[in-house]
């Protein structure tokens, strides 16, 4: 699993581990997926890193 994923992953446990009310107010809902994001891509001068695309 790539790093980002993981720590995401992890703090998404967390968050629901201690189910603050502060934290109700943050979405940690999915994304786009990969399909999505390279769709959106296609015919783009630039690329985003791995990194960036796992955040998405």
């Amino acid at each position: 699993m790539p790093r980002v994923t993981e720590l995401l992953n992890q703090i998404f446990e967390w968050v629901q581990q201690y189910n603050s009310e502060e934290w109700h107010k943050v979405n940690l809902d999915p994304g786009l997926t990969i399909e999505e994001i390279q769709s959106y891509l296609e015919g783009k001068s630039f690329t985003l890193p791995t990194e960036i695309i796992e955040l998405y």
